[in-house]
């Protein structure tokens, strides 16, 4: 996808260097960077993205999307994407690189101090129970109705990136349900 696309989604972005890039990938792990991805620097509890923009480049990133300036000048060929909010820019590119599965899935959310994981296992099984096709994310990993996805993520619930890529296979597989 040409980079002038992807962000098309991000109407408060600024952009330096082309818009003409040719991004292969999204990535928000500047150790899983391969060339070509467009690097998303997001701000987290102990560490900072930012602080990884070079990695990031170095391993090809063709671009990167940030709160802020990170360096006085970019590579050639290395485009900077500056937005208000790198986790919120994360998300929406996310969704779109995958097509925005969820416009097109029925998503139910739990969200609460105590007792998610629970709710959203009987929430589960009750459309299990009434055949529809499910898929369930959360504490308990990733549950299918057909067990037909196989894929694994470390935190109770996935990264933007690795839950829209979850979300596309689940619409391509014809999943009604996500819980």
């Amino acid at each position: 996808m040409i980079l002038r696309e992807l962000i098309s989604v991000l109407p408060r972005a600024s952009v330096v260097g082309s818009l003409d890039l040719e991004i292969s990938g999204l990535q928000d792990d500047s150790r899983k960077v391969q060339p070509g991805d467009l690097f998303i620097a997001v701000k987290g509890i102990t560490s900072d993205g930012h602080d990884f923009v070079d990695a990031a480049i170095e391993r090809g990133a063709a671009g990167v999307v940030v709160e802020r300036a990170v360096r006085d000048g970019l590579p050639e060929g290395v485009s900077s994407v500056l937005v208000p909010d790198s986790r919120r820019a994360l998300s929406v590119l996310s969704s779109d690189w995958n097509g925005n599965p969820s416009a097109d899935l029925r998503v139910v959310g739990v969200t609460g101090t105590n007792g998610k994981t629970s709710v959203s296992w009987m929430i589960y099984q009750q459309l299990k129970f009434l055949q529809k096709n499910v898929l369930c994310i959360g504490t308990l990993g990733l549950q299918t109705s057909n067990q037909d996805i196989k894929q694994s993520f470390t935190q109770t619930t996935p990264d933007s990136l690795c839950l829209f890529s979850i979300l596309a296979e689940a619409k391509s597989k014809n999943y009604e349900y996500i819980v």
